[in-house]
């Protein structure tokens, strides 16, 4: 069931997501979006969270306050000033009885990126299923395709495209082939980063191990000086979730990949404190 919040709200918006020290939902840092009160409408639609706790963004109006604050479609919140967001007539009450401040505390980070359509190039998308969670995985991804030229990631997790929530892939792609045409915003999970590697210039110095998270991925459990991996950025915790566009699920997997890459290795990570089995390289 979805139920439209149409609370007034102060046209000069809010401020932006914090970080918040809390462990969010799908393993990455809880985020806080503050929003004063007041002329304006706050324009969000939320339903009941499929896969845990809180509720879920399933729309926002254009121009909307919640939009321009930086809520986003696929965002789950699990607190409304102070309340927890049991379900959606929960979140409802608790934002119909703000006053003043409208402190949201949303479950994980997301990001926008915008496709637009460029001359002779297509999506160059593929997606899966997720083994849990909402969304889709990206799975591969052409490096003169749109969503490559975007920002998309292997291993990222889309949330939405256009607005319109996303859960099987042949969805997904649906809506994507349906308005790639014009320029269009999807949302997705989490804040992936990619590093690159000249395995000309040393060695990777990463010791890895296999996640126990059940989410995909090989953890960083050494890092060591000297190493290309940590004159990159590279940070123990981290999790790297694909190789040169391969997304990996075993630490052996990972390496063989690395170790087969002629000159340079890119790393699609995810900064998080996840547990491991100790098998090391």
């Amino acid at each position: 069931m979805e139920v439209s919040v149409r609370r007034m709200s102060d046209p000069s918006l809010g401020k932006r997501r914090s970080s918040n020290p809390l462990v969010g939902l799908d393993g990455g840092a809880s985020q806080q979006l503050m929003i004063p009160l007041g002329e304006g409408e706050l324009g969000l639609t939320i339903t009941n969270n499929a896969h845990g706790k809180g509720v879920v963004v399933s729309a926002l109006l254009d121009g909307s306050l919640a939009a321009a604050a930086g809520l986003n479609v696929g965002d789950v919140i699990v607190s409304v000033n102070g309340t927890l967001a049991a379900d959606h007539f929960v979140a409802i009450e608790a934002i119909d009885a703000a006053r003043g401040m409208l402190a949201l505390v949303l479950g994980a980070p997301t990001r926008r990126v915008s496709l637009a359509r460029a001359a002779a190039s297509g999506l160059g998308v593929t997606c899966r299923a997720r083994r849990r969670g909402a969304g889709v995985e990206v799975s591969s991804l052409e490096a003169d395709g749109v969503c490559a030229q975007s920002g998309m990631l292997v291993g990222d997790v889309l949330l939405s495209v256009g607005g319109h929530l996303v859960d099987e892939h042949a969805h997904a792609i649906q809506l994507l082939e349906q308005q790639w045409s014009v320029p269009t915003s999807c949302v997705l999970l989490g804040t992936l980063r990619a590093v690159v590697l000249d395995k000309s210039k040393g060695d990777v110095g990463l010791t890895l191990a296999d996640a126990q998270s059940g989410d995909g991925g090989v953890v960083v459990i050494g890092v060591h000086p000297g190493g290309l991996g940590i004159a990159a950025g590279v940070q123990l915790g981290d999790v790297i979730i694909s190789v040169n566009h391969t997304l990996v699920d075993a630490h052996d997997q990972a390496i063989g990949l690395v170790d087969a890459a002629p000159d340079t290795v890119q790393l699609v990570l995810r900064a998080e404190a996840a547990s491991y089995i100790p098998s090391l390289h």
